[in-house]
């Protein structure tokens, strides 16, 4: 009798938020990115939902059933405020909603290229954010010591950038989800973590570095 009772209150009972933290990458290289760390009382699953003012969209890290979450916070438009409310679900179906939490990233530099979209249509594209690279080219010819890589949304507005101090090139999404870049930057091999998205390996003469992310993004 006891035990179906307790089933019964576990069934019933939504999940307990005990700590939550946002804060902002410490990787100066990505901007557009968070850390979220939350604590509850049961294993349960999350969802974000955002909301910059402009546009509300979800997000579903995949960090599975746990009772602590330490996930990215991806997909942040430059120099807006965005609301970011917090959706815990318990394996019954419980839910509870977290206070609305805010993150402003910085407005893009003043170095960063200007996009214009000349032509978008959505319903004949694809679901998801499209990734390029870049390079700047002077009179002089191509610069070697900066490069970025960019993901735009379906109105051509940037969501995510990583910019670094070599050239990156030929950026590819793996079958796991990360990105992979090449440079053509010499040095000794080595390994380097670039806070929460970035890990690069210089093989033999070419520079290959590995983009991590692990949340999917749903309008």
């Amino acid at each position: 009798m006891l035990a179906r009772c307790l089933d019964s209150l576990r069934r019933s009972n939504a999940p307990a938020i005990l700590d939550i933290v946002l804060a902002r990458n410490d990787n100066e290289a990505v901007p557009l990115a968070g850390t979220l760390s939350i604590t509850l009382d049961e294993p349960a699953r999350l969802t974000l939902h955002f909301d910059d003012g402009d546009d509300q969209w979800t997000a579903r890290p995949n960090s599975g059933w746990s009772t602590t979450h330490d996930v990215p916070v991806l997909g942040l438009r430059a120099g807006k405020r965005h609301a970011i409310t917090v959706v815990v679900t318990d394996a019954f179906g419980n839910e509870a909603r977290s206070e609305t939490l805010e993150f402003e990233p910085d407005p893009l530099p003043d170095i960063f290229p200007t996009i214009e979209l000349a032509v978008a249509e959505p319903s004949r594209m694809e679901p998801g954010i499209t990734l390029f690279d870049t390079f700047r080219w002077l009179e002089s010819g191509p610069v070697s010591d900066y490069g970025l890589l960019v993901a735009v949304d379906d109105a051509g507005e940037v969501v995510w950038f990583y910019e670094a101090n070599h050239g990156v090139g030929n950026a590819l999404k793996l079958s796991n989800g990360h990105l992979l870049y090449q440079s053509e930057r010499k040095g000794r091999a080595y390994v380097r973590m670039v806070a929460l998205l970035t890990h690069e390996v210089i093989a033999k003469r070419k520079r290959w570095g590995v983009l991590f992310s692990d949340i999917d993004f749903q309008e």
